[in-house]
């Protein structure tokens, strides 16, 4: 049979070849250790919560170095655990005067000012912003 001018019998007929073997390559054990030989790697890269209250809470000491001549990084979340701390109690307050006052027009005007504090709160009282507006030392 010819099919765009091959010879399909005389293909079908042909031995077949084995396929060649490819190795891959493997990097030496000496050049994936210089690779590695530059590289840094932080020793603390999470959110750690304080156990002290924020008026008690001492300051963040100054960036060292480590045991290998390193330096190392302190990361501190005070300024945000006290401007949440802030807004908790903002929201107690709020909440009181709600609870006391009998007028519709300024009791619809503190729940106004109670469920904006609330979506700050919810906004502000995680762990990613408290990552994102960590300080650095």
């Amino acid at each position: 049979m010819d099919v765009g001018g091959v010879n399909l019998s005389r293909l079908a007929s042909a031995p077949l070849s084995e396929p060649k073997k490819v190795e891959p390559k493997q990097a030496e054990p000496e050049q994936a250790a210089k690779k590695l030989e530059g590289l840094h790697y932080p020793d603390c890269d999470e959110y750690v919560p304080g156990d002290k209250p924020a008026e008690q809470a001492e300051p963040a000491p100054a960036a060292k170095a480590d045991d290998k001549g390193r330096q190392v990084e302190r990361c501190s979340t005070d300024k945000v655990d006290r401007e949440i701390e802030q807004l908790r109690k903002k929201q107690q307050q709020l909440q009181q005067k709600l609870n006391q006052t009998d007028d519709p027009q300024q009791r619809e005007a503190l729940q106004k000012q109670l469920d904006a504090v609330a979506r700050e709160l919810q906004q502000k009282d995680n762990d990613a912003y408290r990552r994102q507006h960590a300080e650095f030392s």
